[in-house]
């Protein structure tokens, strides 16, 4: 049986000569299934070598499961000799397959030899991903197998797939270790250490993945950032100190989390904060804020001019996600078109604030939004509110914003304002932008807190 990756598979064993051979001719190890070493014996992987030939599995329930080369099972319940079972989970991948056990096991169990077909029955399984990459070498003969979990296909290489637990590796060494771009499947558990990312990333749950640990992906504006970052979050649970703070990415997709409990020493603290001055497409949806007692000042905080296409849609935010406006959107790029649609928010203290820097042209869809109830103060009621980012907003008047099919459960009647506070610039004829609320040109309340400032 041949297997790959010659530098980076090695044994460990005492006498690894009696597991297996290598052939230089070749560039592979040979493996003898007649001279393995004894169950329980670690065997090290940098990367796990895997059979060329598949393998089939005929489970005692009748169904029959074939794995191909380089495929992986998630999950396998065997019984032990003494009849108890045993679950093995992680990255399962075949080592060794032979066929030796046909000379005594049942014929229904086996397909035809291996010299007749392209699947062979498996003797051991090795699990990957384990504590500082080290694997336990486990016989695991196929009448012992009750069942089998998800099997991966082989075109999904490249991808890492990771669980909780002392036999898997941390999840921060196996993101330092990845490539850049790398996908990581987490498995359903919790994850409690703080990541600090400074590569392209998708993480992506399969199951209930919990992340309790701080998320920084990026360089910060003290550092230098990657030229081209890209980032996928889907799928998570986080909680306790999982914000997510992203810095400078060129592309960022947050999908299908569920955000709670959250807790940060953060002076204005967000569960979504994406900071930097650099274009950046934008997709947040399908998300679910639930409460954090008003710890967080905002749900979701962008710094970056957001590019065509660009969209904050189908998420709900549930009560006291955060004490201040729950979207806070600081930069568009030029003739942007940008969505916040078809969101859910409890109670809406402005639950979105538009504040773009320099002169902006472009527009930004508000339409399909609910809300139950707004501010106690009806002179800050409503859904928008338009605020200039102190003075790096010079002109809006070249910016649309169309506000439609608003769900408005509060009773009160004003769904957008202007307003500038201390610092902020001037709103004039001149330099405020077009709202348009259901299709019509409206003009809209203006609210000045101080009026030392009249630049604008």
């Amino acid at each position: 049986m041949e297997f790959e990756n010659l530098n980076e598979f090695y044994y460990n064993a005492n006498d690894a000569a009696s597991v297996r051979s290598y052939n230089p001719d070749t560039n592979t190890y040979d493996y003898d299934p007649q001279n393995l070493p004894d169950p329980g014996e670690e065997v090290g992987f940098r990367t796990v070598g895997v059979a060329r030939i598949g393998i089939e599995l005929r489970l005692p329930n009748g169904e029959t499961k074939t794995v191909n080369p380089n495929d992986f099972i998630t999950k396998m319940v065997v019984e032990n000799p003494d009849h108890t079972v045993k679950t093995i989970s992680g990255r399962l991948r075949t080592v060794c397959g032979s066929s030796r056990y046909q000379r005594f096991m049942p014929r229904y169990y086996n397909p035809r030899g291996p010299q007749l077909s392209n699947y062979i029955l498996p003797q051991m399984l090795v699990i990957d991903s384990s504590e500082a990459h080290r694997s336990d070498l486990r016989y695991v003969p196929i009448f012992s197998i009750l069942s089998v979990g998800e099997i991966q296909s082989a075109e999904t290489a490249g991808v890492i797939v990771v669980g909780p637990g002392g036999q898997y590796a941390p999840l921060s060494d196996v993101i330092e270790s990845a490539d850049d771009g790398a996908t990581i499947e987490l498995l359903s558990g919790d994850y409690t250490t703080d990541l600090m990312i400074k590569k392209s990333i998708n993480i992506i749950a399969k199951g209930i993945a919990t992340i309790h640990g701080k998320i920084d992906i990026g360089v910060s504006n003290e550092g230098e950032g990657a030229s081209d970052l890209n980032v996928k979050l889907s799928g998570l649970d986080l909680t306790e100190r999982a914000t997510v703070t992203i810095h400078k990415p060129t592309s960022l997709i947050i999908d299908n989390c569920v955000f709670y409990n959250l807790s940060s020493e953060d002076e204005e603290p967000s569960a979504i904060r994406v900071t930097g001055d650099n274009k950046c497409f934008v997709n947040i949806s399908n998300n679910t804020f639930r409460s954090s007692d008003n710890r967080m000042a905002h749900a979701i905080v962008v710094e970056p001019y957001m590019t065509e296409d660009s969209t904050i849609n189908n998420n709900r935010f549930e009560r006291d996600v955060c004490s201040g406006h729950t979207i806070c959107l600081f930069g568009l790029d030029r003739n942007g078109d940008v969505e916040v649609n078809k969101n859910y928010c409890e109670v809406s203290k402005n639950m979105l604030r538009v504040s773009f820097r320099g002169v902006v042209n472009g527009r930004i869809e508000v339409e399909g939004n609910s809300y139950e109830f707004t501010s106690s103060d009806t002179k800050y009621a409503g859904l928008v509110v338009v605020e200039p980012c102190g003075t790096e907003t010079v002109d809006m008047n070249m910016l649309d914003i169309s506000i439609s099919d608003t769900i408005n459960q509060s009773g009160n009647t004003q769904l957008v304002y202007l307003y500038s506070a201390a610092g902020d610039m001037r709103f004039t004829t001149a330099t405020k932008p077009k709202i348009y609320v259901d299709g019509y040109f409206t003009d809209v309340p203006y609210i000045i807190e101080d009026d030392s400032i009249t630049t604008g």
